[in-house]
């Protein structure tokens, strides 16, 4: 199996699909934003912060689970997690 994919289902990524989740609604809240702004310029503004943390946040997310993903192959414990 692979460092990361590591196949089957476990709680350490279920945690990280959950933060992709919170990652796509983030993003399609914020193009609805922009989409709704009619040209107001605090609007805009809001959406773009918006934007921009949930790329910051998916980006930290990424580096987290390849970071958990490394930690648990090498300890060994990669299969601890696994829900049955």
């Amino acid at each position: 199996a692979s460092l990361l994919t590591g196949g089957g289902f476990n709680l350490v990524t279920f945690v990280f699909f959950i933060a992709g989740a919170v990652f796509l609604f983030s993003l399609l809240q914020a193009a609805w934003g922009y989409v709704n702004s009619t040209g107001d310029q605090k609007k805009v503004a809001e959406s773009t912060s918006r934007l921009l943390n949930a790329f910051f946040g998916i980006i930290i997310v990424l580096a987290s689970f390849i970071i958990v993903r490394l930690i648990l192959a090498v300890l060994g414990i990669s299969d601890i997690l696994k829900i049955t």
